[in-house]
């Protein structure tokens, strides 16, 4: 049998309209797909949730906590610390449990809400400081290390100053120096917290006392 022009055009036709169809489906599907990398759920990608952690800190070279030993030798100085964590509510606490008040709870601080013990009167400044963990850490301070401790005075009220680590160290290992009892020449100058930042070394490089009211 003689085939025609019009006998080839047919299937020729067919057969690239499949390909085209092809070509679209598979488009489609490519398109479809999560980007790499993101395994979430459309209903996911599309609703901002805010998730608030307990965490020590968000800067990793950075540290909050309670010095419990301060050693100066030969021109060297390191402190013992115990770490520990600042645990803050936030403005919608109001009326109910922040992360403060969970986490006092957790810990045993707090009795769990009821009719004449709310559980958001268990943070009632606002903050609960954890130290759970007995462990510390030595760091060594870097001999150009910014220290800014608080003073407080009847004019000035509470408020920083900065010191040399030299006169720091000497102070703070005063035994002479009470910091219990008004008139004060430091606020809490060794009952802390304070906040250290490190250098990649691991070496301090700031020591901030934290005013906690």
């Amino acid at each position: 049998m003689k085939l025609t022009l019009e006998d080839i055009r047919l299937p020729a036709a067919i057969i690239l309209a499949l390909i085209i169809i092809a070509i679209v489906l598979h488009a489609v599907f490519v398109n479809s797909r999560p980007l790499s990398g993101d395994k979430r759920s459309p209903d996911t990608q599309s609703t901002s949730v805010v998730t608030k952690k307990l965490e020590k800190s968000s800067d990793p070279m950075s540290r909050f906590g309670f010095i419990q030993k301060l050693e100066a030798k030969d021109g060297t100085y390191s402190i013992v610390f115990d770490e520990a964590e600042f645990i803050s509510n936030d403005s919608s606490t109001s009326t109910h449990a922040g992360p403060a008040d969970i986490a006092a709870i957790e810990d045993g601080k707090c009795e769990a809400e009821t009719d004449t013990a709310p559980r958001s009167l268990c943070a009632p400044n606002g903050f609960y400081l954890r130290n759970n963990s007995t462990s510390t850490t030595v760091f060594h301070l870097d001999t150009k290390a910014r220290i800014e401790v608080l003073a407080q005075s009847e004019k000035e009220g509470v408020h920083p100053v900065t010191l040399s680590l030299a006169n720091f160290a000497k102070d703070f290992n005063d035994p002479t120096l009470d910091t219990s009892y008004l008139p004060l020449k430091y606020y809490a100058l060794k009952e802390g917290p304070y906040i250290i930042k490190l250098n990649k070394a691991g070496r301090i490089i700031s020591l901030e006392s934290r005013y906690i009211p």
